[in-house]
């Protein structure tokens, strides 16, 4: 998160509602919200900060709200199902981690609740925000790849099988 605060900030320019942004996402992981889940959800929040706007509210063809929802990068948004044929090379989100995209997209840090994901949503969320950030940001954060090792590491002190750290 602080990497990115880093590089969405332009030196010398005032930025309070972006340190506000990452201080209440700081305080929601010191009060025991799932690290991850705020991590997600500054990342889906801070797009506007590098330029990005992408339209995770409603069907980008028709305005639906409701229902599943894929994102096209054509329409810079997500589709309703009905409106998948109009980009055959929408993103192909599972429902889960596009569910979860449009609601962290919109959610206050002061209302976020306790959310609990599987690590399966957590691999979806976290592929699904690299392919948002690859083609509109542009930014590939050494912190990401740390992430991605710490999340395949198993505590030593449980009774699974230790895997391996590449700490390159």
């Amino acid at each position: 998160m602080v990497g990115l605060t880093d590089a969405a900030f332009e030196d010398f320019i005032p930025e309070d509602s972006l340190f506000d942004l990452l201080w209440q996402g700081l305080e929601k992981i010191e009060a025991g919200v799932d690290p991850t889940v705020v991590a997600n959800i500054f990342e889906i929040q801070i797009l506007p900060k590098f330029g990005v706007t992408p339209n995770f509210k409603s069907c980008a063809i028709c305005g639906n709200t409701q229902g599943n929802f894929d994102y096209s990068m054509q329409y810079a948004g997500v589709l309703c199902e009905q409106h998948f044929h109009m980009d055959e090379r929408r993103l192909h989100w599972s429902r889960r981690a596009s569910y979860f995209i449009r609601m962290f997209s919109q959610i206050p840090y002061a209302k976020l609740g306790t959310v609990s994901l599987g690590q399966q949503t957590k691999s979806e969320l976290r592929h699904a925000l690299d392919m948002l950030y690859e083609e509109y940001v542009g930014i590939h954060l050494k912190s990401h790849h740390f992430i991605s090792q710490m999340e395949s590491f198993i505590n030593p002190l449980d009774d699974k099988q230790e895997k391996t750290y590449d700490n390159s």
